[in-house]
């Protein structure tokens, strides 16, 4: 009877070091597991936030060529407006050195 006792304490004692040590792989793999979802969500996250800084990016090179493409548009119309004053001036010299000229020559 002791031996047979002995026998079921061993067998007892190894099939509780078994079970442990599959509990152990298996805590390993599930940590394993989990630390490769938060690795995916991380290049996940980092993938968004460069999208994003590129898409920010974008943005903000579009509103300063929106804005230089105002500031162009606004000087070209000052420049056409100033070219025809300038040009409605000429024709006012003009026509006064005419009547001048037409005046000297009635008198």
């Amino acid at each position: 009877m002791r031996e047979s006792e002995r026998r079921r304490l061993i067998r007892a004692e190894l099939d509780d070091q078994v079970k442990a040590k599959k509990t152990r792989e298996s805590d390993l793999r599930d940590e394993q597991a989990m630390y490769d979802r938060l690795m995916e969500e991380h290049v996940k996250l980092l993938g968004h936030r460069e999208t994003e800084k590129k898409r920010q990016q974008y943005e903000k090179i579009m509103a300063e060529k929106d804005s230089r493409d105002r500031q162009l548009n606004e000087e070209k119309r000052k420049r056409k407006n100033e070219d025809k004053m300038a040009f409605k001036q000429e024709v006012e010299m003009v026509d006064r050195l005419k009547a001048e000229m037409e005046a000297e020559r009635h008198l």
